[in-house]
């Protein structure tokens, strides 16, 4: 009876394992930020690495300078050329965004959340995955300080009273008056 040989089979990462252990290895290709993103207060920032075999990993976070911090973040793994093409077409070329450099990505993230912090207001959820596709928040990138909220206040604005509500008791409890607040709803339904 022949012995069978033992094949080591390496074991594929998930994408959430893969992102957390080893994402920070693949080299920052390119970032991006919505041009008038000073004007309004938010932006889409965008971070690429892209793979030794030509394949993107890319990572989109929507942050707000006024109050909130990263809002929502996403991201795509392993995109070929074309995806990565259709994606560019999609977020990059039609929304009007620049490039940017990644320590401007870097710290415009890192500041809007330590600002959103302030008020006790915590990173939406997904940036406990999307974390890893950004280098990691320590002395090896340099400190850049950017001006958050507006009149050195936090100032939250938002589409509905609901979305309101989510912040409204938080910055209340951390902030007591120190804050201004803005609901577009409440301007359309004056119309």
């Amino acid at each position: 009876m022949a012995k069978k040989k033992k094949q080591q089979v390496q074991q594929a990462l998930s994408p959430e394992k893969f992102i957390r252990e080893k994402a920070r290895l693949i080299p920052i290709y390119k970032c991006y930020m919505d041009k008038d993103a000073e004007a309004a207060g938010e932006a889409n920032i965008i971070v690429i690495r892209k793979h030794k075999n030509d394949k993107y990993t890319i990572a989109v976070y929507l942050v707000d300078f006024l109050c909130c911090g990263v809002k929502n973040s996403f991201y795509n793994l392993r995109l070929d050329e074309s995806e990565f093409e259709e994606f560019n077409q999609k977020y990059v070329y039609s929304q009007r965004m620049q490039n940017i450099e990644y320590v401007e990505a870097h710290n415009r993230i890192y500041g809007a959340i330590a600002w959103a912090e302030e008020a006790g207001i915590k990173p939406d959820k997904s940036f406990n995955l999307t974390q890893y596709l950004l280098e990691e928040d320590d002395e090896n990138i340099p400190l850049i300080e950017y001006e958050y909220g507006r009149n050195g206040h936090h100032c939250l604005i938002t589409l509905t009273r609901l979305e309101a509500s989510k912040y409204l008791p938080t910055l209340r409890k951390n902030l007591g008056d120190h804050f201004e607040y803005h609901i577009e709803e409440d301007d359309l339904q004056a119309i």
